[in-house]
């Protein structure tokens, strides 16, 4: 209600407050009032709301349970899934938990500024924020700028690269909203240019990603035959090959984008359609091929492999 239970002081340090600091500072305000309350009436604390939340997003408690003993308004929701996955050469482990946690307390901060109902739960290398009772498109303005100035703190802060991913979400159904979530993370994590991302913006890549995973344990002789031949020899038939499928038989845009002469592009397609033994006429043997080159290219990726 309206009663007041302490002040919150910023001071400014070596550097000017950052733009929207006054709305962030309402975010802490709540968060800390529910810390005080918890303290002195014996209520559900910040960190057990926290960890109801993510039993319920990974299906250890039912999200009809969670919301009803977390008081959370009935319809609809957003989830927001932010990735502050620890890199390569963050140093220490303890120093990189450190500053996972501080980026997790940023977006609890900014969800809790953003919604007063909010609730943030960290998962392994991802927080989850639950935005209760909104009902806004996940690719509209206001979850769209919420989620970049909140990704844009976290980076700032924290130093971590970090990506979110917005999806509408059922208070009874947290499970499948972290599940959609997620798939929107694992493409946002492929893209650098794209910090932030809705399932409709990204949802062809989703479904080709669950298509290779699918067709990730099929194995064609003769594209097997021209890894080895690109491997024995350092070269790059089958990725010409990929990037010719890829951009519908346009030479001068595979030419553009590796870099080499239009006449390049058609010998090491025509070489490795020699090698692989495929008919490119073949809709089919086309549509097989690329699939399968992209799934190999996806698996160097994944291993590091040039």
């Amino acid at each position: 209600g309206g009663r007041q239970l302490g002040s919150l002081w910023v001071q400014e340090g070596g550097r000017v407050l950052a733009e929207g600091a006054a709305e962030v500072l309402v975010g802490a305000a709540r968060l800390a009032a529910q810390d005080v309350v918890a303290q002195a009436h014996g209520a559900t604390s910040r960190g057990s709301r926290s960890r109801l939340l993510a039993d319920g997003l990974t299906g250890r408690v039912p999200g009809g349970l969670v919301a009803a003993d977390l008081g959370l308004p009935a319809g609809p929701a957003l989830l927001v899934a932010c990735d502050i996955r620890d890199q390569p050469g963050d140093g220490e482990p303890a120093g990189a938990a450190l500053r996972r946690a501080r980026a997790a307390e940023i977006i609890a901060v900014h969800a809790a500024a953003f919604r007063r109902s909010a609730v943030t739960a960290q998962v392994g290398p991802r927080v989850y924020a639950l935005l209760p009772g909104l009902d806004v498109d996940p690719a509209g303005p206001q979850a769209q700028t919420w989620a970049a100035e909140t990704t844009e703190a976290v980076r700032r802060e924290s130093g971590f690269p970090v990506r979110a991913a917005i999806v509408t979400a059922a208070t009874e159904a947290l499970e499948q909203a972290r599940s959609e979530a997620d798939q929107v993370l694992r493409v946002l994590l492929r893209s650098p240019a794209r910090p932030v991302g809705t399932m409709a913006q990204v949802r062809a890549a989703v479904l080709l990603e669950e298509a290779l995973d699918a067709t990730a344990g099929l194995r064609h002789p003769g594209l097997d035959a021209l890894a080895a031949h690109d491997a024995a020899h350092h070269g790059e038939l089958g990725a010409t090959l990929s990037s010719y499928l890829d951009a519908f038989g346009d030479v001068a845009i595979v030419a553009a984008q590796l870099h080499v002469h239009p006449n390049t592009v058609r010998h090491r397609v025509r070489r490795a359609a020699e090698i692989a033994g495929l008919e490119l006429g073949d809709p089919e043997q086309r549509l097989l091929a690329a699939l399968l080159l992209r799934g190999a290219r996806r698996g160097q990726a994944e291993s590091g492999r040039p």
